[in-house]
């Protein structure tokens, strides 16, 4: 099986704004299609892109608070366990985003560094996919 090295994927906000041109995928909230869940098993790496509402341009992730109300891993067997702990690979200046996912416009300046369905899309991807490696990034708009 080949391996495909790294997988672009935005979130609906980032595409509305036209701030990532190329990407391989635009995560539509909760939802990935079966034809991109077979190059995330597929795939060594994965790029998110997700906005933020912040003074820098451009920030790592290295971890989230997920506040979108959502979680992937709630229909899982109670046998099967992700470790989600070493989630995105860390950056000597990353930081933490606080996901609010559909809130985001209503609660963005409530938070340091907010976003919206970044974290939601880390978590599924590693659930598709244990293996794989995950870069983020937040962009402010």
């Amino acid at each position: 099986m080949e391996k495909e090295h790294k997988i672009i994927i935005i979130t609906e906000e980032i595409k509305k704004r036209k701030l990532i041109k190329k990407y391989d995928y635009c995560y539509k909230q909760n939802r990935l299609s079966k034809e991109i869940k077979q190059k995330i098993l597929k795939a060594e790496g994965i790029l998110l892109y997700d906005i933020t509402k912040t003074k820098e341009k451009k920030l790592h992730i290295n971890d989230h608070i997920n506040k979108t109300g959502k979680n992937p891993l709630i229909k899982i067997s109670p046998l099967e366990f992700i470790d989600i702990s070493k989630l995105y690979q860390k950056e000597k200046n990353g930081i933490t985003t606080v996901g609010l996912g559909a809130r985001f416009n209503k609660e963005k300046n409530n938070h340091q560094y907010p976003s919206t369905f970044m974290c939601t899309i880390a978590v599924l991807c590693k659930k598709i996919n244990p293996k794989i490696k995950i870069q983020a990034k937040i962009i402010n708009c």
